[in-house]
């Protein structure tokens, strides 16, 4: 309507919306995107497709773009500290593992099925999976994909010199992401 447009481009909306794009707290900022791109919109989508495959490869790619998204945010200690390049980079390395694994396991096809769990609860719950699997696809992925972003967050605002126990989380990470690598073989 015409009173929502005006309101939505007034200047106070407009200048409220832009201290949330470049002051809010990003973690708060993340959370809201996820809640309503991810959570809510997948959701709708899967019930509309019958199939909430599309919530599988977004595990590859949600935590490399929570890791650009804190890189970029304006709140984001200048220059980057060495920290978050280096947990960004263990993102992407471990993320690239997991593609790889995603697209092996489906045979090069992509979005060819959904998980087998959630083939068994809409079987199990036939009538009720509209709205379990808003909590069981959509909520539940929330708090695992952004909790695995978390350290990203800490990163980005340590001013703390990087010492040998930055040192052994890198190489422990990395040993995580082989052990995966020949786990997923």
């Amino acid at each position: 309507s015409i009173w929502a447009s005006r309101a939505l481009f007034s200047p106070r909306c407009v200048e409220t919306l832009g201290e949330w794009v470049c002051g809010a707290d990003p973690l708060v900022q993340v959370n809201v995107l996820f809640f309503v791109n991810v959570t809510v919109l997948f959701w709708l989508v899967g019930l509309l497709q019958g199939s909430f495959w599309l919530i599988d490869p977004y595990w590859t790619l949600i935590p490399p773009m929570i890791a650009l998204f804190v890189s970029c945010h304006p709140r984001t200690i200048q220059p980057m500290p060495p920290r978050l390049l280096a947990a960004s980079g263990l993102v992407v390395l471990w993320s690239a593992g997991l593609t790889y694994s995603y697209f092996r396991r489906e045979r090069w096809r992509f979005g060819e099925r959904q998980d087998w769990r959630y083939e068994k609860m809409s079987r199990d719950f036939p009538r009720s999976w509209w709205l379990l699997s808003f909590f069981a696809v959509g909520l539940a992925q929330q708090p695992m994909l952004v909790g695995i972003s978390l350290p990203l967050f800490s990163a980005a605002f340590s001013t703390l010199p990087w010492t040998l126990l930055d040192s052994l989380a890198v190489a422990a990470c990395l040993a995580g992401i082989a052990l995966g690598r020949v786990a997923d073989n």
